[in-house]
């Protein structure tokens, strides 16, 4: 745990949702936990935000309960939350690293003083109460497991197809100035059209803005990609580097987390993006390790590879409404292996 601090200065609404040490803060709060979230908010003011919307999230659904750091574990994530802020005096002309670091460890206690002291402290403009769990909001959860895709109606009328293993966070009741879920994974929306309202949906480090229209989000986590490919209307698509794209029908971005890089492009075959709601299931020049990811969570299934197979080459297919079996045959047949199911496993070989 003594790395674990400093990641957080980088997380967003759905990294916090992950975090065992943020979710037992959540659910089972203690006196050293509430110190160390009370300073770290101090230190980190622009990411309250994403903390306060994990944290109704979380105080509205089920969440499985985690083992208890110890306090010594909490005290050294403080300590860092100290050390990592004494690199900052620079850009204020002093001319001691030594004294603004005493200055920050003397602000730092002051500070939880005055928490402790006055009891209260308003995260966000909605005056949610970080400490105390008070909120206004509260918030539901949609899991669509894998090898079944869930279709969900928002109480303003908005339709969510999830795809399998994605899941939506959303209000019970939107505010007055938007609406705004959160996506882990796919979904195709259809979103219920009211320009008073904007309708936000906030994927990783990707927001897509929308009045009313119909398009495609898809999160790969595993290659660091988010993709927002819109069917009808316009949709404005933005990232934390300040970037601003909007896209028309058959238009798509593409967003590699890893190296921050947004791009716009043109969607040639609609089918292979949103076929899936419709049971279709596309291949264009996969290679196999993608072939087994997709079938493993389209199927719901795990997929075990011989330890001295050789993998064959890229694959391009299409699948509508196909058994598991049906598929692997026409896959084998092209791609020359094995296979044999038993259960809820594939056995694959040469």
């Amino acid at each position: 745990m003594k790395n674990k601090q400093p990641k957080y200065k980088d997380f967003t609404t759905e990294d916090f949702l992950e975090d065992e040490f943020f979710v037992m803060w959540v659910k089972k709060a203690t006196e050293e936990s509430n110190q160390f979230w009370e300073e770290w908010t101090k230190v980190h003011p622009h990411k309250v935000p994403a903390l306060m919307e994990a944290k109704n999230i979380i105080l509205s659904t089920h969440y499985k309960k985690q083992d208890e750091l110890d306090s010594t574990e909490i005290l050294e994530m403080y300590e860092q939350i100290v050390k990592g802020n004494s690199t900052q005096p620079s850009q204020l002309g002093t001319s001691s690293n030594n004294w603004w670091g005493v200055f920050t460890k003397i602000a730092a206690v002051i500070l939880v003083l005055l928490v402790a002291g006055f009891g209260v402290y308003h995260m966000n403009q909605q005056g949610v109460n970080a400490l105390s769990g008070e909120t206004e909001e509260v918030w539901l959860s949609a899991i669509s497991p894998v090898g079944k895709k869930t279709t969900i109606r928002l109480m303003d009328g908005t339709v969510v197809k999830l795809n399998a293993g994605s899941s939506l966070f959303y209000p019970k009741r939107f505010g007055d100035k938007y609406r705004k879920v959160i996506l882990k994974g796919e979904a195709f929306f259809d979103v219920a059209k009211n320009p008073e309202k904007p309708f936000i949906i906030e994927t990783g480090e990707i927001e897509t803005k929308v009045l009313g229209t119909s398009f495609n989000i898809k999160s790969d986590t595993t290659h660091n990609k988010v993709q927002v490919a819109v069917v009808t209307g316009i949709v404005e698509v933005s990232d934390k580097g300040g970037n601003h794209i909007k896209l028309t029908p058959m238009e798509a971005v593409t967003y590699d987390s890893k190296i921050k890089n947004i791009e716009k492009h043109t969607v040639e075959d609609m089918d292979a993006v949103v076929g899936w709601k419709e049971g279709l299931l596309q291949f264009n020049k996969a290679g196999f390790r993608e072939i087994c990811e997709r079938l493993e969570t389209w199927y719901g299934v795990d997929i075990v590879l011989a330890e001295d197979f050789k993998e064959p080459g890229a694959y391009s297919g299409r699948y509508a409404n196909q058994s598991l079996q049906n598929v692997l045959e026409g896959i084998s047949y092209t791609s020359g292996f094995n296979y044999k199911i038993k259960d809820k496993k594939v056995f694959i070989s040469n």
